[in-house]
This record gives C-alpha cells, sequence and structure tokens, in this order.
C-alpha cells in the first residue's frame, strides 16, 4: 500500500509502515503496534500506511531523523526529542496533524503535475506472486486496499483528488491555476 501510494513513489523511508510491518518499531500511542496484522492479509493495511505515513512525515521527512536509528523509539520518544531539539511544546495530536496536512500538500503537488489515481498502483515487479516463502502465491487485492485508504485519507474514490470537506478540515484550499498544460489546480494553507 505505502509503494503504491507514497509521495515520492515507492520509497522505503517516507514513512514507517516497513518499520511496523517487519515488527522493528512500534507506535502504542497511535495503535500500531509491531507484528498485530496479519502478514498476508489486508486487514487494517489502510489504517497503517496512513497513520505511518502521517508519522513518517514529520518525522522522516521535515524533522530528518534516521528511520534505522529511530527503530527502538516509541512517538513519545519522538515527540520528547522534537520538543527538545525545537523549544516548541509540540504534542503527538499536533504532529500528527501536521504530517496529514504535509502528506496532503504533496499529494496536491503531484496531481498539479499529472498525477491520478491510476498512478496509485505498485511497482510492476511486486504485481506478481511469489513462488516460493511465506508470501508464495499471495497478491494484494489493490482496488479494495485502495477504496479503504483513500476512504481513510478524504480522497475521491474515483479521482484520487481530496475531497472538498478533507481540505477543509487541514485548513487547506485551492485555486485554478494555469500554465502550459491548460487549467490545473494549486493550493495554499488557510491563514488563521
Amino acid at each position: 500500500m505505502d509503494y503504491a501510494t507514497g509521495p515520492r513513489g515507492a520509497c522505503h523511508v517516507s514513512s514507517l509502515t516497513l518499520n511496523i510491518e517487519l515488527g522493528a518499531s512500534s507506535f502504542p500511542g497511535l495503535g500500531l503496534m509491531a507484528g498485530d496484522l496479519p502478514a498476508q492479509s489486508g486487514e487494517g493495511k489502510a489504517a497503517l500506511v496512513k497513520k505511518a505515513q502521517d508519522l513518517g512525515t514529520i518525522f522522516l521527512g521535515a524533522a530528518m531523523f534516521c528511520a534505522l536509528g529511530g527503530i527502538p523509539f516509541d512517538e513519545e520518544d519522538l515527540v520528547s526529542a522534537l520538543r527538545l531539539a525545537t523549544g516548541f511544546d509540540y504534542d503527538l495530536a499536533e504532529l500528527m496533524s501536521s504530517g496529514e496536512r504535509v502528506w496532503m500538500e504533496k499529494r496536491l503537488l503531484n496531481l498539479r503535475r499529472g498525477l491520478t489515481r491510476a498512478d496509485d498502483h505498485l511497482p510492476r515487479v511486486h504485481n506478481r506472486p511469489l513462488e516460493s516463502g511465506p508470501a508464495a502465491g499471495s497478491l494484494p487485492d489493490m482496488s479494495l486496499l485502495l477504496e479503504e485508504y483513500y476512504r481513510r485519507r478524504g480522497l475521491d474514490p474515483a479521482t484520487g483528488w481530496p475531497t472538498p470537506a478533507k481540505l477543509k478540515e487541514l485548513g487547506l484550499i485551492l485555486w485554478p491555476v494555469t500554465n502550459y498544460t491548460g487549467t490545473i489546480w494549486s493550493s495554499n494553507r488557510l491563514d488563521r
């Protein structure tokens, strides 16, 4: 899921999904526990990927934590480190909201550059079942996973664009912009 929907494509270091699924990291305050989800099932994956992307957007992207060095830390450790480094009294909910907003800005930038729902797919190499090992014969039901993921993200299931309600919730607005490809949409944060 993460590889299909990540803002920079199939990237294992822009989110914490891989760390959680491999059992290396747990974030109990977010309900993300290593090894909690069945390995060959889509159950709970959309929720996991959304939260892990939002968390990773802030800590791996904006705050530049190392995905490997941060493995032993949970979300409270990461929040504490960020408070100490910045002097700001952040809380987890505020940082997760910021992560979601930044993720959506990246999504909007990609949509503006021509991304469509059709681009939310796994690389070809992941669309062939393995012949041996624990995942032999298993392929994810991507349309079912994307449907749940889009609902959790507040994205229109037909287009992959954020819904007006989601943009309003995040304090983002859209306005038409014209460039060499014609009319496209751009976004900006609402002043509060």
